[in-house]
């Protein structure tokens, strides 16, 4: 359904949803352990940080300069999408929709913050 909207090739452009700003970096993709150790075979350039029964990415060393709003690119995108596939974090493959908490009850929502979707009309 979203294909009707935002195509692959305008994904693969504007790579927006793969970067990161230092003040986002709570929004960069959770991995499940099991997964994270098939990742780091796999891809050994990759950086994670590993909390009690997830990690996330560590871009941090991926930043040129202390800019807050400077972005940095996740370890999977290399220039032409993700290279993940079928391991790639529901958070990525659900993008630009997403599963938030209002009030008491989940909600899937647009995010405005991608760019395609945001220039597009709302009709």
């Amino acid at each position: 359904m979203l294909r009707k909207i935002l195509s692959p090739s305008e994904c693969a452009e504007c790579k927006f949803c793969c970067s990161y700003r230092r003040a986002s970096l709570w929004e960069t993709p959770r991995f499940d352990l099991a997964l994270l150790e098939k990742l780091k075979r796999q891809y050994p350039f990759a950086k994670f940080k590993v909390f009690d029964n997830s990690a996330t990415i560590d871009i941090s060393g991926r930043y040129r300069t202390n800019d807050l709003s400077e972005e940095a690119l996740c370890w999977f995108n290399e220039g032409k999408g993700c290279i993940l596939g079928e391991d790639k974090p529901f958070e990525c493959s659900v993008w630009p929709l997403r599963v938030m908490r209002m009030g008491k009850i989940l909600v899937v929502v647009l995010s405005s913050g991608c760019r395609v979707i945001a220039s597009k009309p709302v009709s």
